[in-house]
């Protein structure tokens, strides 16, 4: 697929955002299928940051038909943290999915990726949906 659309930038961009977004869920479906094992953590040293913007980048191609903004603020620099990669993505995605599903038609997604004390990260996600009643 990558091939056919090889001379048009904003569509090999599409088509690489696809390609992720069908390796995520290959992944998803697989966990899903050994749910009833222990979830196992697999700590690296990775590049959180992208991570984070990959799953923005994902959930943001559904909302092309609605009025959703995406507010991010992640450093140009951040040193790489020690995560599961396949876990954290998924929390990740999960939790900016249900920002999006949250405010509906239109309204605003705010994501928030910032160093902390001792080396810690914080991802702060937040909507202007409606939220739950008391």
């Amino acid at each position: 697929m990558q091939q056919d659309v090889a001379d048009r930038p904003d569509s090999t961009l599409t088509c690489k955002k696809i390609i992720n977004g069908v390796k995520r869920l290959e992944e998803l479906v697989s966990q899903v299928l050994h749910f009833s094992r222990e979830i196992v953590a697999h700590p690296a040293d990775c590049d959180v940051a992208e991570i984070v913007r990959e799953a923005i980048d994902l959930v943001a191609l559904r909302t092309t038909n609605r009025d959703v903004h995406f507010d991010v603020s992640i450093p140009d620099t951040l040193p790489r943290h020690g995560v599961d990669a396949r876990l954290f993505s998924q929390a990740t995605l999960n939790l900016v999915l249900n920002a999006v599903d949250a405010v509906g038609r239109d309204g605003t997604v705010s994501i928030t990726l910032a160093n902390v004390s001792d080396g810690r990260l914080s991802l702060a996600i937040e909507d202007t949906g409606p939220g739950i009643a008391p």
